[in-house]
């Protein structure tokens, strides 16, 4: 399937975006203006950033609401969900911004049909948009909440415009915010190079704090060097989901389920324990997450 939002797991079950009718919607069309590479070009790791002018008939779009990407291949529709990145207004037009990383398939020798579709792409060339649809993100109504954000690859552009919620609301945020971020490389840490140093406003913050950590070496899974984080700051990890207002953020590819739920039941001293955290927070509204 080519849309996992919310995806059914060992001990998780939570859907917070439908979109399974959102590839029969009627689309749009949007140009691309530029195809920027984040990542260096000696890289193996191929991430771009393109910015898309829409046509004049396009619906209004909002930074943080995720955009649908529409291809037509011989073996049928193919439908993509990403998250809107920024939105600019100019004389010349209405534009948004996507993050796009080239993928491959398991095999690791086929690309993405949309991610390597939409990295090859020149500017000037039409893309089929449908949307807007709703973050699947919810900003907690109460600024004393504590809040961890857990992700891999693009699934960090979720938290941008979380982050910015967050920071420019008018009452200032008391809770902490904990970000633990895996990544294959120093290359993938995407939000932090000189292309996109997204999060440098909120370094400063004392209430914010970043637990990066990279791949060491390649037999390691996607999802395996942020759990291993998780697990490493153990006693603040645990202490933050025994509190009964903090909210947890997870974005990032579908395999990072596994490897979270291993590593929570290591924090929480086992499955028993977390499964009843885990259930609370659920049941509860704090525990929101966005898987593709």
């Amino acid at each position: 399937m080519p849309y996992i939002l919310g995806a059914s797991i060992p001990l998780r079950s939570v859907h917070l975006v439908d979109l399974r009718h959102a590839a029969n919607q009627r689309t749009f069309q949007g140009t691309l203006k530029s195809n920027l590479r984040l990542t260096s070009n000696d890289s193996e790791l191929d991430v771009r950033d393109l910015l898309i002018q829409l046509n004049p008939t396009a619906p209004n779009i909002e930074r943080g609401e995720l955009i649908g990407v529409h291809h037509e291949w011989e073996e049928g529709h193919y439908f993509r969900p990403y998250y809107v990145v920024d939105c600019l207004n100019t004389a010349e037009g209405r534009f948004i911004s996507i993050c796009v990383q080239r993928c491959f398939t398991t095999e690791g020798h086929k690309p993405g049909l949309s991610s390597g579709r939409l990295c090859d792409l020149a500017k000037g060339q039409s893309i089929a948009l449908s949307g807007p649809y709703p973050s699947p993100f919810r900003i907690p109504s109460d600024p004393t909440c504590d809040i961890i954000m857990i992700g891999i690859g693009t699934g960090m552009a979720a938290f941008r415009t979380l982050l910015s919620g967050v920071f420019s609301a008018d009452t200032p945020w008391a809770g902490s915010i904990s970000l633990f971020y895996g990544a294959r490389s120093g290359l993938e840490v995407l939000f932090f190079n000189g292309e996109r140093d997204d999060l440098s406003p909120y370094l400063d913050e004392p209430n914010f704090s970043t637990f990066i950590a990279t791949r060491k070496d390649d037999h390691m899974h996607d999802g395996e060097p942020v759990s291993d984080q998780l697990v490493r700051n153990r006693s603040l990890v645990l202490d933050l989901i025994r509190k009964p207002k903090t909210h947890i953020f997870v974005a990032g590819n579908h395999t990072l389920a596994f490897y979270l739920d291993r590593s929570f039941v290591a924090i929480a001293g086992g499955k028993e324990q977390w499964v009843s955290i885990h259930n609370q927070m659920l049941s509860e509204g704090r525990w929101q997450e966005t898987l593709y």
